[in-house]
């Protein structure tokens, strides 16, 4: 603003010396001289006039832009502090979520787990083709409850870490889906993640498989899981669920759901999520989830 105002002071002493040295007041009443009937002479104090309209325009024009840009303003503070406080209720929903389904889990192993581990105990001290029969049923609801626990909470990513979670999972899934090829690569200090950030990422992937398994059609799915928790301008976890099914212009659509929940858990971890088409086709996800502070 000051360099704008010293331009102008500038052009303007540059214009009233080249005036004075060249007498233009008096060449333009001598040029106009002939043509008094018009009054050409008065056009400097119309000109001025015309000048200062204009500048009372532009200063008019400059306090509205101001407060349309003031109430612009204000309104996107009021929009940005919606949006985090949606954020922070369906981080807290979310959350809230899990508490629930850990809870769940932990009365189905509680209460319901252990009263099959008794109906078979009894059933153990039985013979003939009824106490088989009991067993046979009792088997049946204790790999259920097992799988239950499993989708509700995983047993072991609480006992022993991301990477052994990850292992059943796939084991779980090449046993359900055979012949279908499961690739898992794990590399850097994944066990060492919060268990918050460890549990995102768990539930990012069991999404990402069951998309790749139910939904896109693919043979071979290839997941590869890696964490960085040593530099020093932060850490992150990386995630690439790639297969090889119909891909993003097949036929049949993907889980848009099921996508939106993985999309939905990455951001709110503050984490960038993207999916798209492999380079010799299928689907690639890749997800990746800063966090601040190392344990």
């Amino acid at each position: 603003m000051l360099r704008d105002l010293l331009l102008v002071a500038g052009c303007t002493g540059a214009a009233a010396l080249l005036a004075t040295l060249l007498e233009v007041n008096e060449r333009v009443f001598g040029l106009t001289r002939r043509l008094e009937l018009y009054q050409l002479d008065e056009l400097p104090y119309v000109l001025l006039v015309l000048c200062i309209g204009l500048g009372w325009l532009v200063l008019r024009r400059h306090h509205h832009l101001t407060r349309e840009i003031r109430a612009h303003l204000a309104t996107q503070a009021r929009l940005e502090a919606a949006m985090l406080e949606n954020r922070q209720l369906a981080l807290e929903r979310m959350q809230a979520a899990e508490l629930e389904r850990k809870r769940l889990a932990r009365d189905l192993h509680d209460e319901l787990g252990q009263y099959l581990s008794l109906i078979r105990l009894d059933a153990l001290q039985c013979t003939g083709e009824p106490a088989a029969s009991i067993m046979r049923s009792v088997e049946h609801l204790q790999r259920t409850v097992r799988s239950m626990m499993s989708a509700l909470r995983p047993v072991a990513l609480d006992d022993l870490g991301l990477s052994a979670a990850l292992e059943h999972c796939i084991a779980s899934w090449r046993e359900s889906a055979a012949p279908m090829g499961f690739e898992l690569s794990i590399t850097g200090q994944v066990d060492d993640l919060p268990e918050d950030m460890a549990l995102t990422g768990f539930r990012i992937i069991q999404e990402g498989l069951t998309n790749a398994v139910r939904h896109a059609g693919a043979t071979a799915v290839q997941l590869s899981v890696s964490a960085t928790i040593a530099r020093p301008d932060g850490a992150e976890l990386s995630i690439r669920i790639a297969d090889d099914g119909r891909g993003l212009s097949g036929e049949a659509p993907l889980n848009a759901q099921g996508i939106r929940g993985m999309r939905e858990r990455a951001e709110l971890a503050g984490g960038l999520f993207s999916i798209a088409p492999g380079s010799s086709g299928g689907t690639v996800v890749a997800v990746t989830i800063p966090y601040a502070t190392p344990p």
